[in-house]
């Protein structure tokens, strides 16, 4: 591969490797309100009445009592109401606006591309404010990069910066995230919910006009991953992001 189509292949990584990424948190619980059932009570009254017996001397008789009982119980009280409060649906939508916004200010991120399951290159950096600086490794090789809203700059190995012709590289996979045509919650495990949002394919930098599903994973109030899938070259290919907090803050500017 010659050295201007291997810098053309890198520089069109670096539109999904530049990822610009935000967090929201949603939580959910349920209140329940018991009565106590009452202590059932019970109550007993007894009455005693005497019986006379008349009889001659010789023949008295021990006198015998007769005793009549009367027994009322009042049956317990059971009755109980229950009242139980649903959580309110989560909002994949509103979740992913918080997060995108969230993540303005700045974060790390560490990219792979894999084409037909093999990894063909990889990206690791900082974006800050509008800014990102990356190393992008293909084959064995790494070449730095600097883009801001003036241009891109790439310092190939054993080389020097230089700026790169045409348009800064600006394609945002987060700000495409900000706009989606359709969110919905994929799944949800313990803290972290995953989110498919629809974009056109465009905002990805990406061909054609069949809009793409991406993946973005909020945990505890931040993104954590983000990623896609597309075909290059007619090939299957899978851009993914670990993400994290901003390793360097420092203003991104121009190397030259």
């Amino acid at each position: 591969m010659g050295e201007a189509r291997r810098q053309r292949w890198l520089c069109a990584a670096i539109a999904a490797a530049a990822l610009a990424v935000g967090a929201s948190a949603c939580s959910s619980g349920t209140s329940t309100t018991e009565s106590i059932p009452s202590t059932p009570s019970t109550v007993i009254a007894a009455t005693t009445t005497p019986i006379a017996t008349t009889a001659s001397p010789a023949d008295a008789a021990p006198e015998t009592t007769a005793v009549a009982a009367s027994t009322t119980v009042a049956a317990p009280v059971e009755a109980a109401s229950t009242t139980v409060l649903t959580a309110p649906a989560v909002d994949g939508a509103t979740q992913l606006q918080g997060a995108v916004a969230a993540m303005a200010a700045g974060y790390h991120f560490t990219t792979t591309l894999t084409i037909d399951g093999a990894v063909v290159l990889t990206a690791d950096g900082d974006r800050v404010g509008d800014g990102t600086r990356l190393a992008v490794t293909q084959g064995g090789a790494s070449v730095q990069y600097v883009i801001t809203s003036a241009g891109t700059w790439v310092l190939p190995d054993g080389g020097e910066w230089q700026e790169l012709d045409g348009d800064a590289a600006s394609t945002d996979p987060i700000a495409a995230l900000a706009t989606p045509t359709s969110v919905a919650i994929s799944s949800a495990s313990g803290t972290a919910t995953t989110l498919a949002a629809t974009v056109p394919a465009a905002s990805l930098g990406l061909a054609g006009d069949s809009p793409v599903t991406m993946s973005a994973t909020i945990d505890h109030g931040a993104i954590t991953t983000v990623g896609y899938n597309t075909t290059i070259d007619g090939k299957a290919a899978v851009m993914q992001a670990a993400i994290s907090a901003v390793v360097d803050s420092t203003p991104v500017v121009a190397p030259i």
